[in-house]
C-alpha cells in the first residue's frame, strides 16, 4: 500500500487475534439490535391495539439495551441477541394467518 493507493483501506484490514474486540461479537450484536429496531418500527403501523403497544415496548427496550451494551460485557451481548430473537419472533407472529 502506498500514499497513491486510491482503494479503500478498511476492507484490507484484519482484526488482531486475541485483541480487544476479538470475535467482533459487539459489532454483530449492535448490528442485530439496529436491524431489529428497524424491523419493529416497520411492523408497528400495521399492528393494532395491544399488538402495536407490545411492539413499541420491545423497540424501546432494544433502544435502551443498544445504548447500554458494552464490548467487554459478554452477558449483555448475549442478552441483546436473545432480545432480538424474541422481538423477531413477535414480529413473525404478526404476519402469520
Amino acid at each position: 500500500m502506498t500514499d497513491n493507493d486510491s482503494h479503500p483501506v478498511l476492507p484490507k484490514t484484519q482484526p488482531l487475534p486475541g485483541g480487544l474486540y476479538a470475535g467482533e461479537s459487539y459489532e454483530h450484536a449492535i448490528s442485530d439490535l439496529n436491524l431489529t429496531v428497524a424491523e419493529l418500527s416497520a411492523a408497528i403501523p400495521s399492528a393494532g391495539g395491544e399488538r402495536a403497544t407490545d411492539l413499541r415496548r420491545r423497540r424501546n427496550d432494544l433502544i435502551r439495551l443498544r445504548t447500554s451494551v458494552m464490548p467487554t460485557d459478554q452477558a449483555a451481548l448475549d442478552k441483546a441477541r436473545e432480545a432480538c430473537a424474541e422481538a423477531r419472533h413477535a414480529i413473525g407472529q404478526d404476519s402469520r394467518p
